[in-house]
Parts: structure tokens; C-alpha cells; sequence
């Protein structure tokens, strides 16, 4: 165990951050990329689909009933196929419902002449067709074989189904996805925006972290997550495209205060350091944890440790009790801080915590989770009781 004036010394000199990602330039590249991708895909359906989709609904909304023609003209003319409302009458012949991947489907099978004028009974070209219903209610839960519908076309196009006094639209309704293009295209901007950031940081700001996770891009990922998810709650509560705008703006000044306070704490701190107070365990306990450096006890598969008092074994066992491997005395903490980059297995360290330690000149960590740190302080504090009289807590520095 070191002296407090090793320990001290030791963590004000931490490792040089690296000037990029592990993925270097390319990865950084990559990101900047995705987020351009995202940001295109919210332009079409922003920009393509959503305005096509709204101008549909507009048209559908205005449409009026087509007028009724007389008996004498072309059967053409009678189609409905055209901008206004065409009724024709039909007759169930059964419902369908199941599943198809993670969604419902609804079939109603129906019965209806060749053109709206023709009549359902007396007419031997009857035929049986299949609409998809937007939901399950309320006509595709009312009818049942040999109820009579109406069934309303708009440019060629089953919209609608009536029932007595009951109305249902079709998976046909013009502007039917609106308020999901908006949504789309709102969520994707906001990942867009995300991952745009991303990219810049980790070409031009990565020098400024060494972290693994650094919060320069958790933080305002986090934001922007949450404005998406505003976006698109709003998008689908109301139908007019100002107020989900307005909304998303008021989210993103109310989103914008906590950001910028965690952004203004995060930046006055000097060290990543974390204070851990060691735990010394009673008895021997197996702890899921890694063992890093260019040390023989570091072994791939090694993926435990066992501690107790004055001991730590690394072992590939779970319960601890086979294939030991005694971490030795002269490994001694320095601090406690997040997994950076430039640790060895970096890419199996995030979410956890790191012990740095040295063997002589040899750097070592070992990573577990923030539970099970205090611990493993613990187990090596115990090797050295000298060392640590007198000492409530262990610090560990970051930058």
C-alpha cells in the first residue's frame, strides 16, 4: 500500500488524454456521417412526406358527397374514382384479426357490387374484397356475417366504413400517418443534431477527456434525447404543425437550464477524481471483476476476483474456489476514476469504475462496478494496515 504522499503524487500525474477516439479520425467520421444521415431523413419526411400527407388530409376533410347521376349515363362516370365522396352499399362476410411481427392486423371481408349504384341483392356480379381496418373499433367490433355497410371511396380508394350510425376508417385514410411523419421527422432531427455533435467532438474536442463515456457528449446526448422525445409526444397530441413547434421549443428552453447547470458544474471541476471509502470484507467473497496490465496475473478470461482479508486471486471461476491467481503485494492503489481509452480492454470497461494501480513501474486497473470498488479497496488496504491508519477515505484522481 502506498503512503498518502505516494498516493498524492501519483494522481497528479495522470495519464496523457489521447488526442482521438480508438477509432480515430474514421470513427469520428463515421458519427458525423450517421448524423448527416439522420438529418436528410428528417428533411424527407419533414419537407417530402409530411406536407403530401397534409395536403391529402385537407382534400379528404373537404370532399363532399359525389351528386347523384342520372340512370342514362356512362358507368364511367359513376366510378369512384374521382375527388368527391362516392357511397356504396356492401355486405360482411367475416372479420380477421392476428398479429403480423409486433402489430395487429384487422381484415373485414365484404360483398359489394362493381360500382357504387348497382344494388348489394339482385346483382350477379357481386364480389368479395378485403379492407384493412385502422383499428378494432368501433365498426370492426360491431358487424358481424351479414350486416350491411357503407362503404365510402375517394380517389378510387376504400376510405371508410359506416355501420348504422358508427364510422371507421380504412388503413387508406388520407393523412393517416401525418402526425408519425412529424414525430420522425422531429425525433431524427434531434439524432441528427446528436450524433452531428458527436462527430465534431470527437475530431476536434477529444483532447479535452480521456474518459471512455465523457460527459461533453452524454450530457447534450442526453438533451437532445430528451427534446426528441418531447417532439414526438407533442407531434402525436395535436394536429397542427405551429403549436408542435411551438411545444418543442418551449421543451428545449426547459430541457436547455439543467443541461447548461450540469454543463457549468462539469467544467469548474479540475479532476475526475472519485472519493471511495474502502470496505474491508470480513471474510473471502467473489466479485465480478477485470485485472488489466501487462502483468502475468492479467489472463484473458479472468473475468472474477476473489478478495478477503489480505487477499486478491483473480480467477475465471464464479464461485472463486478453482484456478486462482494471488494479486501480489507490491501492486499498490493510486486512485479510483472512470475507464479511459487508453486502458488496456478499454471497449469491456464502460459503465464501470477503475482502481488504478502500479506494479513498480508496470500500470495495472482493475474495473468493477461502483459497488464493488469499495471492496477491492478494502482487500488491498487490509495487506497494509500501517499504511492506512488513520485514513477514513481513498481518493482517486481524474482529469
Amino acid at each position: 500500500m502506498t503512503s498518502p504522499d505516494s498516493v498524492s503524487s501519483a494522481a497528479a500525474e495522470p495519464p496523457s488524454p489521447p488526442s482521438r477516439p480508438a477509432g480515430g479520425r474514421g470513427g469520428a467520421w463515421f458519427t458525423g456521417l450517421v448524423g448527416l444521415a439522420f438529418v436528410v431523413g428528417a428533411a424527407v419526411f419533414m419537407f417530402g412526406l409530411l406536407p403530401a400527407s397534409r395536403a391529402d388530409h385537407r382534400d379528404y376533410t373537404a370532399a363532399t358527397a359525389c351528386p347523384v347521376e342520372e340512370p342514362g349515363k356512362p358507368r364511367a362516370s359513376r366510378e369512384p374514382d374521382r375527388d368527391c365522396l362516392a357511397e356504396s352499399p356492401a355486405v360482411v362476410v367475416r372479420t380477421e384479426s392476428g398479429r403480423r411481427g409486433r402489430s395487429t392486423y384487422r381484415y373485414l371481408f365484404l360483398t359489394a357490387p362493381p360500382s357504387p349504384t348497382a344494388s348489394v341483392a339482385g346483382d350477379g356480379a357481386a364480389r368479395e374484397f378485403r379492407l384493412e381496418m385502422s383499428s378494432g373499433s368501433p365498426v370492426f367490433g360491431a358487424v358481424t356475417a351479414g350486416d350491411r355497410v357503407r362503404v365510402t371511396y375517394w380517389r378510387g380508394e376504400a376510405r371508410s366504413v359506416a355501420f348504422g350510425h358508427l364510422r371507421q376508417g380504412t388503413g387508406a385514410v388520407p393523412g393517416g400517418a401525418r402526425r408519425l411523419f412529424l414525430a420522425a421527422g422531429l425525433a431524427m432531427l434531434m439524432l441528427g443534431a446528436a450524433f452531428l455533435w458527436g462527430g465534431y467532438w470527437w475530431a476536434r474536442r477529444s483532447a479535452d477527456s480521456p474518459a471512455l463515456d465523457p460527459w461533453q457528449i452524454r450530457v447534450p446526448t442526453g438533451a437532445f434525447l430528451c427534446l426528441a422525445g418531447a417532439g414526438a409526444v407533442a407531434a402525436f397530441a395535436t394536429d397542427s404543425v405551429p403549436a408542435v413547434l411551438m411545444t418543442t421549443v418551449v421543451a428545449a428552453l426547459v430541457i436547455a437550464v439543467p443541461t447548461v447547470l450540469i454543463i457549468r458544474r462539469r467544467l469548474r471541476r479540475t479532476t475526475d477524481t472519485m472519493t471511495v471509502v474502502p470496505r474491508v470484507p470480513e471474510g473471502e467473497r467473489c466479485l465480478r471483476a477485470l485485472v488489466l496490465g501487462d502483468v502475468p496475473y492479467s489472463v484473458d478470461g479472468f473475468d472474477h476476483l476473489v478478495i478477503g482479508p489480505g487477499l486478491l486471486a483473480a480467477t475465471p471461476d464464479p464461485t472463486g474456489r478453482v484456478a486462482r491467481r494471488r494479486l501480489p503485494s507490491s501492486l499498490t492503489p493510486v486512485r479510483v476514476r472512470p475507464p479511459y481509452r487508453t486502458d488496456p480492454g478499454a471497449a469491456a470497461l464502460n459503465g464501470l469504475r477503475v482502481v488504478e494501480c502500479r506494479d513498480g513501474t508496470t500500470p495495472v486497473v482493475i474495473a468493477a462496478t461502483a459497488d464493488d470498488v469499495p471492496w477491492i479497496l478494502g482487500a488491498l488496504r487490509s495487506r497494509d494496515a500501517d499504511a492506512s491508519q488513520g485514513r477514513d477515505g481513498f481518493r482517486a484522481g481524474e482529469r
